[in-house]
């Protein structure tokens, strides 16, 4: 008897691998990587449906090709790739990858990798937009801050640069009298330039205000004029250029009046405990000096966040940890209750912020 291919039968796609450039043959590689890039290319008439690497959702593009990034245990891996077409046919490719030392991070033992550049391949970069807002314009009645606010921001910039994985590069400082359109811009760039492996850190020390008919708070740059409602940033807007931003984390620190406003919910979880889960999971957190009150000109808040920023010996630490720091003495020393929690609707998953001290 004699059977033929019938008309349903749907071939399964065709998978080749390109990278890692491993003899499918013998079907192994040694590497020195605690994660290994998978590139290739999987075919098939009726459309690639996913490709899958050991569990690892790929990337696929519409020509086929695939990347994904898998991570390794120490010893003998086992990588099986597979490739579903539309129908939910599947082939699979595998092959072994052995990684060798726990203790090298990179694949090359030639290169020479300085400090600060392992920190962007563990951890990403890390970018900071930091606004200090003191004097407003004249005509628009709103009370300058005597300066205060131009302080912090620049001692936290100083202090990210210099104790922390934030290069002088990447940090913006926005101080005295920025405009809305020159905070904006400083968002559309970030937007712009940050990856979906780096880190941001948004910091507002200035005026800020709250509507009570829509349930609005806003920020106040010096332009900003109140009265008409002119050159103000609300919270919508801030969570939207925030939820443009394809980052990995980003912190939020406002230390204005009504700042807790920005929070759509009072939900506080406890930190995880493993740094790698936090580091894993994307987040978006905030951390404000209050809730729907004012808050002095000179600032208890940063005060005691610079403070503890200083003053810290973890090699890592996260945005709660900050904040579980600073909560009672901002409580014991002013009349204020600083807020920490989740930035709805923008991408959080669970993770957290994390500084890296640079010793």
């Amino acid at each position: 008897n004699i059977n033929y291919q019938s008309n349903t039968y749907n071939n399964p796609p065709i998978v080749v691998i390109s990278e890692p450039n491993v003899d499918l043959k013998r079907g192994f590689k040694i590497v020195k990587t605690k994660k290994i890039l998978v590139k290739g290319k999987a075919t098939d008439k009726d459309g690639i449906y996913e490709v899958l690497i050991n569990g690892v959702d790929a990337t696929v593009y519409e020509d086929g090709t695939f990347t994904a990034n898998v991570p390794l245990k120490v010893g003998t891996n086992t990588l099986v790739v597979k490739a579903t077409d539309i129908k939910q046919a599947s082939s699979t490719k595998t092959f072994t990858i052995k990684r060798k030392s726990p203790e090298i991070d990179i694949i090359d033992t030639d290169i020479v990798v300085k400090k600060e550049d392992k920190l962007d391949i563990g951890f990403g970069k890390y970018y900071a937009l930091i606004i200090g807002v003191s004097d407003y314009n004249t005509s628009s009645n709103v009370p300058d801050l005597e300066g205060m606010p131009t302080k912090d921001a620049k001692d936290l910039s100083n202090i990210l640069t210099s104790k922390y994985s934030f290069k002088e590069e990447n940090v913006v400082l926005l101080n005295n009298s920025p405009t809305e359109n020159q905070i904006l811009r400083e968002f559309v760039k970030l937007k712009q330039k940050v990856t979906k492996k780096d880190n941001v850190l948004i910091f507002y020390a200035g005026h800020g205000i709250y509507d009570e008919s829509t349930e609005t708070g806003s920020w106040l740059p010096s332009d900003a004029d109140p009265e008409y409602g002119l050159n103000m940033i609300s919270n919508s807007t801030i969570k939207d250029y925030i939820k443009g931003i394809n980052s990995k984390h980003t912190l939020l620190i406002s230390d204005a009046c009504f700042s807790g406003s920005i929070f759509k919910t009072r939900s506080y979880k406890a930190a995880p405990k493993s740094i790698t889960r936090k580091f894993e999971l994307p987040s978006r957190k905030a951390i404000t000096s209050g809730t729907l009150k004012t808050v002095p000109n000179k600032s208890v808040f940063l005060k005691y966040l610079i403070d503890r920023l200083t003053n810290n010996q973890d090699l890592y630490l996260t945005a709660r940890s900050i904040f579980d720091k600073i909560e009672e003495p901002v409580m014991n020393n002013s009349k204020n209750v600083p807020q920490y929690g989740t930035i709805q609707e923008v991408g959080d998953e669970g993770g957290d912020f994390i500084f890296i001290r640079k010793d």
